[in-house]
């Protein structure tokens, strides 16, 4: 199997994710939209958004999860990932437990995705999520991330949720959703 397959396979599955919380967030009425000035090119953000990802796949998946896993067992390996996968996305924000526990359900989906379908179907799906985050206007990681990564035309907020969409309980299903699905389908 080539990497373009589990590639796709994550692309299509975090793309799916995403949209699907943004679509309940904006019917329920809670994101609210500002036209932004100026904005940055798209294929340059996106490069940055996907180098990022590839980082943090390298670290968390292939190296925690990967190398970890012989070391100490995958159970373990799996556990310390997660976690400090959440810890590294907390940015200066104070979260709430709802972002906590997003964070924890995003690294979950992104560990079992590595495990069962292999490095670069993590890195499609992460690299979805963060790159439709940033496409719809979001703050990747939290609104004190925004002045490091600017959005594009439009500027979305959640509220009073300074960490973003990972803090919203629609964000939570749509992984919830993906984790559950992940586990119904395990090679």
């Amino acid at each position: 199997m080539s990497v373009l397959q589990p590639g796709l396979l994550g692309l299509a599955f975090g793309s799916a994710a995403f949209v699907v919380a943004h679509i309940i967030m904006t019917r329920l009425g809670v994101v609210k939209a500002e036209p932004v000035d100026a904005h940055p090119p798209l294929w340059p953000a996106l490069m940055t958004l996907g180098v990022f990802a590839a980082i943090e796949e390298l670290v968390f998946r292939l190296g925690m999860i990967g190398y970890g896993a012989r070391l100490v067992g995958f159970p373990a390996a799996f556990i310390v990932s997660v976690a400090l996968f959440a810890v590294v996305h907390r940015t200066e924000e104070r979260l709430t437990p709802l972002a906590w526990a997003n964070l924890v359900l995003v690294g979950a989906v992104l560990g079992l995705l590595y495990h069962d379908r292999g490095f670069f179907a993590a890195l499609g799906f992460h690299w979805a999520w963060n790159a439709w985050e940033w496409v719809l206007g979001y703050a990747v990681s939290g609104e004190k991330n925004r002045s490091r990564l600017p959005a594009p035309p439009v500027t979305r907020r959640i509220g009073r949720l300074a960490y973003g969409p990972e803090a919203h309980w629609a964000s939570g299903a749509s992984l919830l959703a993906s984790l559950i699905g992940l586990l119904l389908v395990r090679p």
